[in-house]
């Protein structure tokens, strides 16, 4: 899950954590939900619904936080 949008939405998670001022997320994961429900978008890990799920319901980790690394 570290590319694609699941990666993306990992990546916005953890700088809505650390941000001085809030964040909302949840507009942003909305927008995925919808895209995500379409036909022609696949139900995997890398841009599907599933990658999604597992990376706002897992145990939070430091593995991600390369991920911030620009």
């Amino acid at each position: 899950m570290c590319h694609g949008t699941a990666g993306l939405l990992v990546t916005g998670r953890r700088i809505a954590e650390d941000a001085l001022t809030e964040i909302p997320l949840h507009t942003l994961l909305e927008i995925h939900h919808s895209e995500a429900v379409a036909a022609d978008v696949p139900p995997g890990f890398l841009v599907g619904r599933a990658g999604v799920e597992l990376a706002f319901h897992t145990t939070v980790t430091n593995w991600d936080a390369s991920l911030l690394l620009i």
